[in-house]
């Protein structure tokens, strides 16, 4: 439990970071909008705590004041101190504060305990959403580290959840030790296989923890394979089995997969202008669902906006990114984004990478390995002048400042550097203080109400109880 006096620090680092969204996002003329991180971590400035689920947030918030259609996806198990797992408290009290708690809802399948914590309504697809082969085909394809034909006939029998999770489970199953990939496997470097194999390795069997801890025992899984330990290969292979198993047994799906709530969220869309939806599956085995998730939720819709969180976690699904830069370039959607950069890539991210930068950037880091694509075709005095202002970032974080690098297309120079000043902060704040009041207001009014609904249901009982005994008295 984090003291008060964070949670301020929390509360003010929001504010800091609505601010920052107001000045950077004068206008909407963008199809991609992109906060590229390096990791994921909340960053601490004076007395402030800034995370990546500001960001999102704030931008949901600002998207729906100006009547934009948004749909905000948000990562809340992500590997951070001030995660929605870690600290649900927080976020349920800041939703409230800036009205949007009525708004929010989560998308879990048990393997944590979000929905007992966080304590939103819950979302289902319904399973026919989730049976069209082409979308399931694509992230089961990418997620099984062990490459196998996917029978269509036999997922087109599925018609319960029963018959879904018999055939998840055997598709995802651990490999038997004659498997030919396992001797390909055997000879291959850890650093040679494909990077798609490693991130869904890293989900099979560490479904639950964070990507660099997954990575980290997916490539121990390699070594063991490569040794070949016979009983240290076999504990992996009990732990892929069992992960599996808990991930797509009939009551896992079931938290997931039901009557579709789906027409609902769409309602409260096209009413309030913006859901949010918190998941803890973006970075383990029940990832193979958000594609369905985000595919129901868009469909037949236009001009909305989709805020999707730690968005390279599900690089591996190709067909999925495919799709949904189709969606966007052909104007249907817009689409803003976290766009992490540490950990492993599967071969084809670096074209949805190029996707993602090509209109809106905010950087405040990034790995290494992508500047050669932020720079493409563009002037090297540019980069010169990006990499001198990324120094600079990395010198006021030390020192407890913040500042990151604006990137603009329509622009003449598109690059700016950016440091949030005083001035904005104060005028923010006068504004924050009012939302608070109106929060505190708006509780003691709910607080009123329910008091006088447990009078009313009293008096109810009483006299429902005074008519059965007076009716009791008469017939005797």
């Amino acid at each position: 439990m984090l003291s008060e006096a964070e949670y301020l620090m929390f509360e003010r680092g929001y504010q800091a970071v609505s601010t920052t969204i107001d000045s950077v996002m004068k206008d909407l003329d963008w199809a991609y909008f992109s906060i590229v991180l390096y990791e994921e971590n909340p960053i601490y400035w004076e007395e402030r705590i800034l995370t990546p689920e500001h960001f999102l947030i704030s931008l949901a918030d600002k998207l729906r004041n100006s009547e934009i259609p948004t749909i905000l996806i948000l990562n809340a198990a992500r590997d951070s101190t001030h995660s929605v797992l870690k600290i649900p408290q927080y976020y349920r009290a800041l939703l409230s504060t800036i009205g949007l708690d009525k708004l929010a809802f989560t998308f879990s399948g048990g393997l944590t305990e979000l929905k007992a914590k966080i304590k939103y309504p819950e979302v289902k697809i319904g399973l026919n959403d989730i049976l069209d082969f082409e979308t399931m085909a694509d992230a089961l394809i990418n997620t099984a580290p062990i490459p196998r034909k996917l029978d269509k006939e036999m997922f087109n029998e599925i018609s319960e959840l029963m018959g879904l999770s018999y055939f998840l489970i055997d598709y995802l199953k651990p490999p038997t030790l004659t498997e030919e990939v396992m001797q390909e496997l055997e000879k291959t470097s850890k650093y040679e296989i494909a990077s798609h194999v490693i991130s869904s390795l890293s989900a099979v069997l560490n479904p639950t923890s964070m990507i660099s801890k997954g990575l980290s025992y997916a490539l121990k899984f390699m070594e063991i394979v490569q040794k070949r330990q016979s009983e240290t290969y076999q504990a992996f292979l009990d732990n892929w089995q069992m992960n599996v198993e808990n991930a797509f047994n009939p009551y896992s799906l079931n938290e997931l997969i039901g009557e579709s709530s789906i027409p609902q969220i769409k309602d409260i869309l096209h009413k309030e202008n913006l859901v949010i939806i918190f998941t803890d599956i973006f970075e383990n085995i029940q990832s193979i669902f958000l594609p369905s998730l985000v595919k129901t939720l868009l469909a037949e819709e236009e001009e909305v906006v989709l805020l999707m969180d730690s968005i390279t976690r599900i690089d591996r699904f190709k067909g999925f990114q495919d799709w949904l830069t189709g969606v966007v370039d052909s104007e249907i959607i817009k689409l803003a984004s976290i766009v992490p950069t540490y950990g492993i890539f599967s071969e084809w991210f670096d074209d949805f990478f190029s996707k993602l930068i090509q209109d809106r950037v905010l950087y405040f880091d990034v790995n290494s390995r992508f500047l050669s694509k932020i720079f493409e075709n563009r002037p090297v005095a540019e980069e010169s002048w990006v990499i001198k202002h990324f120094r600079e970032i990395q010198r006021l974080l030390e020192k407890k400042q913040i500042a990151f690098i604006s990137f603009n297309s329509k622009n003449d120079f598109p690059w700016e550097f950016v440091k949030p000043t005083l001035a904005a902060r104060v005028v923010h704040g006068i504004k924050w203080k009012f939302r608070r009041f109106k929060r505190r207001f708006r509780g003691i009014k709910e607080l009123k109400e329910e008091k006088e609904e447990i009078e009313e249901e009293k008096e109810s009982e009483e006299s429902s109880s005074k008519e059965s005994l007076e009716s009791f008295d008469n017939s005797s």
